[in-house]
């Protein structure tokens, strides 16, 4: 996208462990010639918290499954207490890395 864009375009990657380490060829994302190359087009880098698969990981995979926001699934009455407990500490943490990231 961003050999695609030009001007002022910015861009906020999110570096999300889902499917495994954020990694190729043995190299982190800070050493991918991607990120060297477009670096500067780069406002911020989010790193999503590793979370247990079982749990949290299936928790924000049916949630997002059934297009709903954190807010939307965390008052769904129909959901565990438990389900609604683990959303909501992904999403505190996924808030406060946003608010943490430096965007120019």
């Amino acid at each position: 996208m961003a050999n695609h864009l030009s001007g002022n375009t910015k861009f906020m990657v999110w570096l999300n462990p889902y499917w495994g380490e954020v990694k190729s060829g043995g190299k982190t994302f800070e050493q991918m010639a991607v990120y060297k190359t477009n670096k500067k087009a780069i406002t911020a880098l989010i790193q999503i918290p590793e979370y247990k698969q079982e749990t949290f990981g299936h928790d924000l995979s049916t949630m997002l499954n059934q297009n709903l926001t954190f807010d939307e699934a965390i008052n769904d009455p129909d959901k565990t207490i438990m389900t609604r407990q683990r959303l909501k500490i992904m999403q505190d943490d996924i808030f406060k890395r946003l608010d943490a990231a430096v965007i120019l």
